[in-house]
This record gives C-alpha cells, structure tokens and sequence, in this order.
C-alpha cells in the first residue's frame, strides 16, 4: 500500500467517525426530546390520575353522608348529597340514586326476600325490575316517590352517588390533546345491616323526662317523637320499653273504662277501690293528677317491653298496645318536692334493662340473630335537682340515691351520673343521651354560686363511645346549624332545644342502633 493510499484510507475512516458523531447527536437529540414528552405527558396523566382519586374521596363522603341521612332524608337525598360533595369540591355536578340492598340466597344469585321489609323496603312487584344480585347481596331499585303497597313506607337503604370531571392538561396540548377525563366515578354507600348479615336484635329502654320543667307543649312533641320513632323499629327484633323520669305508677286512664295508664305520675292519693279520691279530668279524659312529695313512690318503669307496638316490620303504631298506650298518656309531673334524680333514674333503667329488676323479655318470643344489644335512651332536660341525698348506691344496690339540692350539691349529683353510666356501658348497655332544652344551652351542674361543668358535656360522658372507638363529644348547640352538626357527627349524644325538634332527634337516635355506614361495590 502506498503512503498516498494509507492518508486516503485514514482521511476516509476520520470522516466516517464524524458522520458518526452527527449522527449519534441526531439521535441522542431525537431521543431527548422524545423523554421530555413523554416526561410531560406523565404529568398529565399523574394530574388526571390524582383528580380521579379526589373525586373519589369526595363521592365516598358524599355517599356517606346520603347514607347516613336515610331514610329520613330519602326525598330530599339529592340536596344532602350535593351539600357533602361541594362542601369538598365546589365544581362538582353529582348524580345520586336510592337502592334497597339485601343479602342474596347464594349461588341461584336471587332476592332473600324474607329481609324485607326488615332492612329496607323498595315496594313494587317482585321480581323487582332492575335488582343486580350476586353470591352475596342484591341491589334493588328502591324509588321513595313511589306510592307505598302494604307493609309500611318505601325504605331505603342505600345510596349511589355518581361523577365525571374534564382535567385540563399542562403539556399534552403540544401534541394537540388539551384535556382528559376521569371517566365515571361512582361510590356506593349503605346504612344498617345491608343484607351481609342478619338484622341486629335489640332491647331497647326509652327513659322519657317528663318533670315540672318540661313544658306541656314540649313533653306531648316528646311523646309524638318517641311513638313516631317506633316506625324505624321493626317489633320481630327489637323489643321496646318506656321509663320515665319522675318515676310511674299504674293507673287508671279514662273515666268511662278500665284502661290501663302505666306511666302516670307516682303517689296519687287513691281510694280502697284503687279509683284516684281527688279527681279531675282533663279534656281527653287523662286525670289531672296530685302529686306527693315521695321520690321513692312508684318505679322508673311505666311499660315494660313490648313486640307488638307495629302491626308489623315497617307498619303503622298500634294504639291498643300497652307501650303505645302508657305513652300516649303519660302526664307531666306536677310541681313537688321529689327533685330530678338522674342518676338513679338511669340506674333503675339500666336494672330493669339488664334483668337485675325483674322484666318481661323471658315471656317474648327468642329471635333469630346474635345475642340482643342493650339499648338505653336517655333524654333530660334538666340538671340534677335531688331530694335525695344518701350516698352513691352502685348498680348492684336496688336502692335508689341522690346527692341533695342542686344549689349545694350540683356537681356531685353530674359525677354521679357519670359514674353510673361508666357501671351501666361496663356492662355492655349501649347509652345514649338526648339533651333538651336548657340543657344543652345555658344549664350546669351548679354547685352554690360557682358554675361547674355543662350539662351538655356531662351528658355526652353519660353515652357511651361513638362507632370509631372515639368518645362522644357536645359541642354548643345554642343555634339551629350548631345542633344539625352536633347530630350529624355520628356519636351517642344528641340536643334538641324545642319540642318540634324531638321528632328527627328521636328518630336519628333509633336510627344510629343500625351498624353503621358501608362502601360497597354494586353487582355486574
């Protein structure tokens, strides 16, 4: 090879190298712009990603929320939802929709229809047109605008909560994509036992404040509250009682029969023949009852447990039922020197509740399910005002207890509630407490002229821990957007300031024995 040849051939490779080198440039630039892109284009698809997972969040609270207002809510459940959804999120536009959900029969994936009305009651003609079913539960459409057939109202128990949202994209528009979407997002949220497990039975004691403080307007919305609130129940599980605080005793209610009145006002003078000797009647026909300055009279029971208050799951009252009878007559206590003695009214429920006061539950008829919850609502409207002031008689101790007059011994007579609530939900007796009144506006547990603790706190330490495991808490309840918040916070501690208001406190009270609020996944 020549030296000429060998500087050719040299010259050549030096230019391919070179050739080389611009293209590996080329290349590298090619591929890096290529990264950027895709780097932007992952932005996009993180941020519509995120927006989706948002979305989400707020359709679960949404849901939640509409959950936990039915069925009381169900025709005003767009508005609820929508409330709880732009509450997170105010560009939100949701779609919301009302199902029954029960347990499913297995493998032949159709309606257990024995659940209804018992969980939830979507009326119509079965087969229900639209119901999706699996191995599990089954989801029936459940319309409340529809008109009710026999067996109660239309029911619902869960709610569908549905949205879209346009994301708007940072970098995609490079590549002539503006925008994404998230796509459909749906939650689904129910209320109770939804059809995985069989309804809760329930022994439930109502103890009613009905002492001089209690106006008459105020304590017959209480009792209209109480006897509405039945219709939440279903009489087959769930057996109901009636306490009351001033104490009961049976008498006679009308003067032109032998009808029974167990929860009139104890130590009314009576004749040999167990006829009241002063009488005086009111205009639909109750007695107007004397009143003596005995505490100890009478029991804290005016009605033991009854199963036959409904005509059946979901039915109407039966006024001829004992219960519903001894609360439709039930006085106000006349003004006397018994005093408000709370915690030995919530002592003689919960004995009545828990046996250690013989009861009737023996008598009724054994249900279906896991052992009975003990249930105690508790509603006052007043501070502990004692007559009483023997010292503190545990729950074992059938004697009744009090820690004075108010004006001495306020506090001591809050403590002690507190205390025999802890012995009471020790004993595993669900309890909760309604404020009314002053009771959760301005009262407190008085002790001479110092101001101690409020009533309202006190009562929420009477009821017992909230479904999260977290204590039930009272926060101030002077205004009506304070008590719709107080009540919706998903604890055992409710207040009301007026009678009017009774109605849907009782009503979220019985509502709150169901097992809570679930997110659930509707069949294909």
């Amino acid at each position: 090879m020549t030296k000429r040849n060998m500087v050719s051939r040299l010259a050549a490779r030096a230019a391919r190298r070179r050739d080389e080198k611009g293209a590996y440039a080329i290349l590298f630039s090619m591929v890096l712009v290529l990264l950027i892109a895709l780097a932007a284009i992952s932005v996009d698809i993180a941020s519509q990603v995120s927006a989706k997972q948002q979305l989400k969040d707020t359709l679960d609270a949404a849901a939640h929320a509409g959950a936990y207002a039915l069925p009381e809510q169900q025709n005003n459940i767009q508005t609820v939802v929508g409330d709880m959804a732009r509450a997170n999120d105010v560009n939100t536009s949701v779609t919301t929709d009302l199902w029954c959900v029960v347990a499913s029969t297995g493998a032949t994936k159709s309606v257990q229809y024995t659940q209804i009305p018992t969980t939830c009651n979507p009326h119509g003609t079965r087969p229900y047109v639209g119901t999706k079913c699996d191995e599990f539960v089954c989801f029936i459409p459940c319309d409340p605008r529809r008109t009710a057939s026999t067996g109660g109202a239309v029911k619902c128990n869960t709610v569908r909560v549905a949205d879209s949202k346009v994301v708007p994209y940072a970098f995609a528009p490079a590549i002539g994509y503006k925008e994404g979407d998230t796509g459909a997002v749906v939650s689904i949220a129910c209320k109770g036992t939804c059809g995985n497990d069989v309804p809760n039975p329930l022994d439930i004691l109502v103890m009613a404040d009905r002492t001089p403080s209690m106006a008459d307007t105020d304590r017959d919305k209480m009792k209209a509250a109480i006897e509405s609130s039945l219709t939440v129940m279903n009489p087959e599980l769930q057996y109901v009682a009636l306490g009351t605080i001033h104490k009961s005793e049976a008498r006679r209610m009308n003067k032109n029969s032998t009808e029974l009145c167990t929860s009139a006002e104890s130590g009314v003078k009576q004749t040999e023949s167990g006829r009241p000797a002063t009488l005086q009647w009111n205009s639909d026909n109750t007695p107007k009852l004397e009143s003596t300055n005995s505490p100890n009279a009478g029991s804290w029971i005016a009605s033991p447990f009854s199963n036959g208050y409904l005509t059946g799951p979901s039915g109407t009252v039966v006024a001829t039922d004992p219960l519903v009878k001894s609360l439709k007559c039930m006085p106000g206590a006349k003004s006397g020197n018994y005093g408000t003695h709370l915690a030995s009214a919530l002592k003689g429920g919960a004995r009545y509740l828990l046996g250690s006061t013989p009861n009737n539950l023996s008598s009724l008829p054994v249900r279906p399910g896991p052992t009975p919850k003990k249930v105690l609502i508790f509603e006052t409207d007043g501070s502990p005002d004692e007559v009483l002031t023997n010292g503190y008689k545990n729950l074992f101790s059938a004697t009744d207890f009090g820690a004075g007059r108010n004006a001495s011994k306020g506090q001591q007579g809050c403590d002690n509630l507190v205390r025999m609530a802890d012995e009471v939900k020790a004993k595993d007796v669900l309890i909760i407490t309604i404020g009314f009144g002053a009771a959760v506006t301005n009262n407190y547990c008085v002790t001479g002229n110092n101001r101690t603790d409020r009533l309202r706190d006190v009562l929420a330490r009477t009821a017992s821990n909230a479904p999260d495991g977290g204590p039930s808490t009272a926060s101030d309840c002077n205004v009506t957007a304070q008590r719709n918040a107080e009540n919706a916070d998903g604890d055992f501690f409710f207040c009301a300031a007026n009678g009017a208001e009774l109605e849907t406190i009782f009503r979220s009270a019985f509502g709150s024995l169901t097992k809570g609020i679930k997110l659930m996944k509707m069949p294909a």
